[in-house]
């Protein structure tokens, strides 16, 4: 696991370790409707590590949105 910086708040994005050179590249990140966002891509972290997927479409299964390890996030209606 990795900790991202977020811009606007004192907490951190958490990753896959395999993610975290392409999710810094399309850095900085902020905090924005409680999840981190890329404000220059366009993007919500969880999206971006899924791929395809909107925000509405994933699952944070431990519920934090903060936390888009690979292990954490699903497609909603599927299952574990």
């Amino acid at each position: 696991m990795k900790k991202i910086e977020l811009t606007n708040s004192k907490r951190k994005a958490q990753v896959s370790k395999k993610d975290r050179g392409f999710v810094n590249f399309l850095g900085p990140w902020k905090l924005s409707v409680g999840r981190p966002f890329s404000v220059e891509f366009q993007v919500f972290m969880s999206e971006l590590v899924l791929g395809g997927l909107t925000v509405d479409e994933i699952k944070h299964k431990n519920g934090d949105k903060l936390d888009c390890r690979r292990k954490n996030l699903k497609k909603k209606g599927s299952s574990d």
